[in-house]
């Protein structure tokens, strides 16, 4: 089957590093234990060698890989949401697939609905584009 990669990051308003390293954390367990796919840090989370420090943007990188289908992506986004709805009102993460991009942050209104409904079509749908190149 197929798999289709989800770039996850995490952001807080004002967080420092060590807070972003522990969102990030939390969410990735959280996925695990959910058995949504694969998850792992990006490529690029480790500091360079004789750096002093990842900035928060790079600590906050996770690479989620699920099932190409309507239903796995779903699954992902409704775990991830319902992870934010229960962090502070100040966090929020970014979900991209290729050119498609989500944020969620806050309690999910109508709006924040239509905006996943809109983005799951969208992923689908490069994906199933991508395969038929």
């Amino acid at each position: 089957m197929d798999r289709l990669e989800l770039r996850v990051q995490v952001a807080e308003t004002d967080a420092d590093p060590g807070r972003i390293e522990d969102l990030t954390l939390a969410l990735r367990q959280e996925l695990l234990v959910a058995d949504v796919g694969d998850v792992g840090r990006t490529a690029d989370d480790r500091a360079p060698e004789g750096a002093r420090g990842v900035d928060a943007a790079t600590l906050g990188s996770l690479l989620v890989a699920v099932a190409s289908s309507t239903l796995a992506i779903a699954q992902a986004v409704t775990i991830i949401r319902g992870w934010v709805t229960r962090t502070t009102k100040d966090c929020r993460v970014k979900i991209s697939v290729g050119d498609s991009m989500l944020t969620l942050s806050g309690q999910p209104d109508e709006q924040q609905e239509h905006l996943i409904r809109e983005f799951l079509k969208a992923a689908v749908s490069a994906q199933s584009t991508e395969n038929s190149e």
